[in-house]
């Protein structure tokens, strides 16, 4: 690992001791993951009045934070296990208007005033990850652990214990298909 200290100012991280890639305009702080079903991707702004936040257009053409750092992650599909890695590539834009007038659907009213909110109270660069997907319930997206630490959720954690020889692959097979010819 490589611990760095907390700093509003960007940096050129080198990705490893070996490679020579490396990363810019890369700030350390706090780093969110927010995600839930559709209507937590209510969008800042956008053309469809009944689905938008009423003042999200006149919010994002006056917001101008540098600090704080936002990315929307496309991709629905399934795994029996979590995944190390993904094929998806995730891309970070600051929070201000040019990058949010760039594509208004990809930034969650929620996770925006949240991003505001947390900047405001702890003075340290903030990424959120953003990710919806309408349809899913909370639970898919609790580890095991989560309900290990709560005795009063055992009900629903051994509702999850399922033989991995119970799942059939076809039908994940399936389920990515359809959500990749939804994400086109």
């Amino acid at each position: 690992k490589d611990p760095r200290t907390l700093t509003a100012t960007t940096q050129t991280s080198q990705t490893s001791q070996t490679s020579q890639t490396s990363i810019s305009n890369v700030l350390v702080g706090e780093v969110w993951f927010f995600s839930g079903q559709s209507n937590c991707g209510v969008p800042i702004m956008g053309d469809n009045p009944h689905y938008r936040e009423r003042y999200g257009a006149m919010r994002a053409q006056i917001t101008d934070r540098p600090h704080v750092r936002l990315a929307y992650w496309a991709r629905h599909s399934m795994a029996l296990e979590p995944l190390e890695r993904t094929e998806t590539p995730v891309k970070w834009y600051p929070l201000n208007p040019r990058s949010l007038a760039k594509d208004p659907w990809a930034t969650s009213s929620i996770a925006f005033h949240f991003a505001l909110e947390l900047y405001a109270a702890i003075d340290v660069p903030v990424g959120v990850l953003q990710h919806f997907w309408g349809g899913v319930g909370i639970d898919s997206w609790i580890p095991r652990e989560g309900y290990a630490k709560h005795p009063e959720l055992a009900y629903e954690m051994n509702l999850k214990r399922y033989p991995k020889d119970a799942y059939k692959p076809e039908l994940f097979e399936r389920a990515n298909r359809v959500a990749a010819k939804e994400a086109r």
